[in-house]
């Protein structure tokens, strides 16, 4: 009788912990809601990966600044809105039983995947988010986290506090889209000589020189005329040429057409000399227009009167698009010598 009595005891010890164990397995296999998309401390992100559904960009930290895809430096301004969103993003709401079945089957499909690395993540990262479209009000961003190789049991209606719209236009992919459109950039206070010469001939050209403590002088390269410039004039004109931008790359016009274009005579060649010998240059050419095409005022137009082609020594030959309006503010400065606000 002891001995049934014991083995009664057995199975049903044994019983309890069959059942304490299936218990605990099944908690562990119900998968968490995770609602921290947010990362608190941005400076501690040193890499994030976008990938779509054809193509991905890596921006990584390198010292001040960043790069794109380890081979150019990324626009700052990019860049500094993807961690604005790492570090303010919130939970609206989670996304309801009602529509859980088509966002996920959306976001399995289609969502842009982001990895977040940091110094303590390493290889792995410490957070990815699966982002999707917007909600139908445009106030939100459906999307889902995972950590630590988990992914969320429901997906989550984002967005940032005190801004309006959604968010998944920040997360492209193109890397052309995220290099920084600098198609010149030297130090104003390093830049030794600007010149702008005129290869079509249809120009003027001139010379600005910079011989330190406040020396400038400006020559006409046409006429040989040298005039003593003030540094009223001369320090915002070499400030501007330090940093010039280009509007855009032009990556769908046809190869043919864009050759040319390059293999025609440039309109301008602008030329910074740094003071420790490096040099840089820019060709422009005009960019072509319909043959009936008029302007404002129904003139007709030979070429675009609002942009030209650029190739930059900086930007390995690419064509970029730039804008008349910054552009003639050194290519056009002064309406000659005798604008100039000299020291005699």
């Amino acid at each position: 009788m002891k001995k049934t009595i014991l083995l009664l005891s057995a199975v049903i010890v044994l019983a309890g912990v069959a059942y304490y164990i299936s218990l605990n397995d099944k908690k562990s296999t119900i998968r968490e809601e995770f609602t921290d998309f947010a990362v608190k401390d941005t400076a501690d992100v040193v890499k994030f990966r976008i990938t779509s559904l054809n193509e991905s960009a890596t921006l990584a930290r390198e010292g001040n600044h960043w790069k794109v895809n380890n081979k150019h430096i990324a626009r700052p301004d990019a860049v500094n809105l993807i961690l604005k969103t790492f570090n303010q993003i919130e939970v609206l709401n989670p996304v309801s039983d009602l529509e859980m079945s088509a966002i996920i089957k959306y976001l399995s499909s289609s969502a842009v995947k982001v990895e977040i690395f940091t110094n303590k993540s390493g290889d792995k990262p410490v957070k990815v988010w699966y982002v999707g479209m917007a909600t139908e009000s445009n106030m939100g961003t459906y999307m889902l986290l995972e950590k630590g190789g988990q992914k969320s049991s429901r997906p989550m209606v984002t967005h940032l506090p005190s801004n309006f719209g959604y968010l998944s236009s920040r997360f492209f992919t193109k890397e052309s889209l995220w290099r920084n459109p600098i198609a010149m950039q030297m130090p104003a206070k390093e830049i030794k000589s600007i010149i702008i010469e005129s290869p079509s001939k249809e120009h003027p050209e001139y010379k600005f020189e910079h011989f330190g403590d406040n020396q400038f002088k400006y020559t006409d390269l046409l006429t040989g005329a040298e005039v003593k410039l003030s540094p009223e004039k001369a320090i915002p004109y070499f400030k501007r040429a330090s940093s010039l931008a280009y509007e855009y790359e032009d990556i769908n016009t046809e190869k043919e057409i864009i050759d040319s274009i390059f293999n025609s005579t440039p309109q301008y060649l602008l030329t910074l000399e740094r003071m420790n010998g490096e040099i840089q240059t820019l060709k422009t050419f005009w960019m072509p227009v319909k043959k009936d095409a008029k302007d404002l005022q129904g003139r007709a137009l030979q070429h675009h009167n609002e942009r030209m082609y650029a190739q930059s020594s900086i930007n390995e030959g690419r064509a970029l698009v730039v804008q008349n309006y910054l552009f003639d503010q050194i290519l056009k400065p002064f309406d000659g010598v005798d604008s100039l606000a000299v020291d005699k």
